[in-house]
């Protein structure tokens, strides 16, 4: 749900968001705006740009394009707020301070990296906030808007390391899901092999165990006579 009680992707509020089906948080209030696509940035961050409660606000300094993101219509919306270089000033030395970020707890933040999670929410890429870090006179401030708490950093934390170990992950969960296939392979052929040759097997012969290994506490047995 955005900032003005609409569901991304539906129609269910005020506004059809049918066509903005991700939401891109703005403050660690959980307000947010829904947007088309989740926001990719190469360089990881523009502090000359940022996404408000109005859509894209862009300053002198800035690479992005003004579309770089598609920001759902909010114009007439009873909660806008809207950026000037009052409220929303870029300047790296004063913009975290400034009324319209108010260090996350406003209505606009910085253009970050962001990936995709659940197919529905844009989550703030860990180097791109490592980088702002570098960028941004925040002081001791935290600026992972999604981090309200102790309890909430830690989970921070352990997407970031998600985030990079990503490729692994998925690699890991492709191959771990071909051996299941193939063991159950293994142990269907076992015992069809015991259900069509045991009538005729001399009783005297011994068995071939084929024992697979898949853990230290789990063994996969086939037991196949004859």
């Amino acid at each position: 749900m955005d900032y003005d009680g609409n569901i991304c992707g539906t129609d269910f509020g005020d506004k059809n968001m049918t066509d903005y089906s991700r939401l891109v948080y703005i403050n660690s209030f959980g307000g947010g705006v829904c947007v088309k696509e989740c926001p990719s940035i190469e360089e990881l961050v523009d502090v000359h740009t940022l996404i408000t409660y109005d859509g894209v606000y862009q300053e002198a300094g800035s690479f992005l394009p003004a579309d770089y993101v598609e920001v759902a219509d909010y114009s007439d919306s009873e909660n806008v707020r809207t950026c000037d270089n009052t409220l929303c000033n870029t300047d790296p030395l004063v913009s975290w301070s400034r009324p319209g970020i108010l260090g996350g707890k406003s209505f606009a933040y910085y253009a970050v990296d962001t990936f995709e999670v659940l197919g529905v929410r844009c989550i703030s890429n860990p180097n791109a906030l490592q980088k702002l870090k570098e960028t941004v006179d925040t002081g001791t401030d935290a600026l992972d808007i999604e981090a309200w708490s102790s309890f909430r950093q830690f989970f921070t934390n352990l997407y970031g390391d998600v985030f990079d170990a990503r490729y692994y992950i998925v690699s890991f969960g492709i191959f771990a899901a071909m051996v299941s296939i193939f063991s159950i392979l293994i142990m269907k052929i076992g015992l069809a092999l015991n259900m069509f040759a045991h009538p005729f097997c001399n009783p005297r012969r011994s068995s071939v165990l084929f024992m697979l290994n898949f853990s230290v506490s789990t063994k996969i047995c086939v037991l196949i006579y004859c």
